[in-house]
């Protein structure tokens, strides 16, 4: 039995990537609803409201998980669309590397915000 392997993918295969970018899509889809929720239950919104709805652990833990899967649905999204049509190895290289250093930027970014570490 022959096996292919694919090397740009780190191991992924196409359906592991289809799977991943909807289960990330579900989440970020009911995040959105309860954000919603909260805008449209809370007539007054000031730092404190907002500060106290960040407090509940729930919140703060799902918010962790919608920012990685934010992140993770981003990088598949983007890294398909990369390889599907910048063809040239070594642009396609830094775009890649660019994409990567925004995308864990904006995680960090977000994880400080979320947690103040």
């Amino acid at each position: 039995m022959f096996m292919v392997t694919v090397v740009t993918a780190f191991g992924r295969t196409g359906l592991q990537d289809w799977v991943i970018q909807r289960v990330t899509a579900v989440l970020l889809f009911v995040y959105f609803f309860i954000m919603l929720g909260f805008f449209i239950l809370t007539p007054n919104i000031s730092f404190e409201v907002w500060k106290g709805f960040f407090d509940y652990l729930f919140i703060k833990v799902f918010t962790l998980l919608v920012l990685l899967s934010l992140v993770v649905h981003a990088w598949i999204g983007i890294w398909t669309v990369i390889t599907d049509y910048i063809k040239i190895f070594y642009l396609r290289l830094v775009s890649q590397l660019v994409v990567n250093l925004l995308l864990i930027g904006y995680l960090v970014v977000g994880i400080e915000s979320l947690w103040g570490f």
